[in-house]
């Protein structure tokens, strides 16, 4: 029986799928950059699919000659991007709901350089190099991602090495944890919001950090609140 997709690959790449050229790019490179967008090693696509690393990587080649209708859907699914688009290179990259950050399921892991750019490309945190994508404990907003703690300004609170889940879209409450960039800074903080009346301080959790009080002034920029926290070090 021959399915859509089958008549899809034919149609697009007469002969062979793998090597045909659409839209300027091959099959192996569009498998590339979704994988590599959404932040994933080829041995993690293999497992996602059911296949080895070897195969992923001979998909993005151009080497195999035997990739599989199944596969192909499973790849777009497991990346998150339109099997039309993936097979012929027409049309969106993502559906879009995705594109605008809507029912995502897991959260890229970034560094602290770009989580200080988070304001202006949260919403699009598709198209980040993440180190990689993580399930969430808790609901999240569509652009929160996922920080590394570094440093003991936080402890015990937070301790280096932790994972903290950080929401752009949770409200900063009193006692709570939020990343900030202080006005004029290269990169975020994390540290507790004392709120007293109309006056927000931040403060270092850790009782021997140096000048740990300092009030959020209109310089800072309030990126978003730690919403959740996993201990993998």
């Amino acid at each position: 029986m021959v399915s859509m997709l089958d008549i899809r690959i034919k149609h697009a790449c007469p002969g062979t799928a793998v090597a045909c050229r659409t839209m300027g790019t091959t099959l192996g490179q569009r498998i590339r950059e979704a994988r590599e967008a959404r932040g994933w090693s080829q041995l993690r696509l293999g497992e996602s699919v059911g296949v080895s690393r070897a195969a992923v990587s001979q998909w993005e080649s151009g080497e195999s000659k035997g990739l599989r209708p199944e596969n192909l859907v499973a790849a777009a699914r497991a990346l998150a991007v339109n099997v039309e688009w993936l097979v012929t290179g027409v049309g969106a990259m993502r559906p879009d709901e995705l594109a605008a950050g809507e029912g995502r399921s897991d959260y890229p892991l970034i560094d602290w350089s770009t989580a200080a750019r988070w304001p202006d490309i949260g919403r699009n945190a598709y198209r980040v190099g993440a180190e990689e994508w993580l399930p969430s404990p808790v609901p999240l907003g569509p652009a929160a991602f996922v920080l590394r703690v570094r440093g003991c300004s936080m402890a015990p609170r937070l301790l280096e090495g932790e994972l903290v889940y950080i929401d752009p879209d949770r409200p900063p409450v009193h006692g709570g944890i939020v990343l900030v960039l202080p006005g004029g800074a290269t990169e975020p903080v994390l540290r507790e919001l004392i709120v007293e009346g109309d006056r927000r301080v931040l403060r270092a959790s850790n009782p021997d950090w140096p000048d740990p009080l300092r009030a959020l002034s209109g310089l800072d920029t309030l990126i978003g609140s730690v919403a959740a926290r996993l201990e993998r070090f």
